[in-house]
């Protein structure tokens, strides 16, 4: 049925949507000390925020994308790095290697959220490489892709995840499909390259939960706009 996991000494929250995985299965999620962490020594480009987490089974296969939300407890000493390198980093064991797989820093909520395809090692590393790309959002997602914004029957929220190629401001708005406008979820918020996860709680400009039907999202980033669709139902 999907679900989430996670613990507040932890703070961490995992959400797998339905049938993300094809079998029940026992999921754990365990902290890694700064002391076990891998670090290449020849790499001087990442450095360590203090979150570090194994994600368990990791072998097991992902159907949909699962939100991954990193929660700060005001033990990071953020003077000492760059918010805008932040990232989520995946540990690729065959490779021995940190993978970016992205991350959107929003400290109203104290949190680093993406989504993730796979399971492992992930850690929330500063990024000092330069890593200049060109300008794109692809791979955009929601999930669930149908949730009631009053959390009866279904989940309370969607997550819409997206990759852009170069990290840029980013606006991302609601309509409903006659045109009108809804809300501003993020109004020029700046997003690392990468995969980057935004959630929408099914609410309003007012705070009002809105009525059943189709939404569009809109994605604006550094002169690119795409669209993506997402169903409500209440009952």
């Amino acid at each position: 049925r999907g679900g989430h996991i996670g613990e507040l000494p932890y703070n961490v929250d995992l959400y797998l949507p339905p049938n993300a995985i094809s079998t029940s299965t026992i999921i754990t999620i365990t902290p890694v000390s700064e002391g076990n962490l891998t670090l290449p020594p020849d790499d001087t480009s990442l450095r360590f925020l203090g979150k570090c987490f194994d994600i368990e089974p990791k072998d097991i296969q992902l159907f949909k994308p699962a939100t991954f939300i990193v929660v700060f407890d005001g033990s990071e000493n953020f003077e000492n790095f760059q918010l805008s390198k932040l990232g989520i980093f995946w540990w690729a064991p065959s490779i021995k290697s940190w993978e970016r797989i992205g991350g959107t820093v929003d400290l109203k909520s104290n949190t680093i959220t993406t989504v993730i395809k796979k399971f492992g090692r992930f850690a929330v590393l500063e990024d000092l490489s330069d890593g200049a790309q060109t300008k794109a959002i692809s791979s955009i997602s929601c999930q669930p892709r149908v949730f009631s914004p009053k959390g009866k029957s279904l989940e309370s929220y969607t997550t819409l995840s997206f990759d852009l190629k170069k990290s840029s401001f980013v606006t991302v708005k609601v309509y409903n499909t006659a045109g009108r406008f809804v809300k501003n979820v993020k109004e020029s918020l700046f997003m690392n390259n990468g995969t980057n996860a935004v959630i929408w709680d099914g609410h309003d400009r007012d705070g009002e939960a809105v009525v059943s039907g189709l939404y569009i999202f809109s994605i604006e980033a550094d002169g690119a706009v795409e669209t993506h669709t997402v169903g409500i139902v209440n009952k």
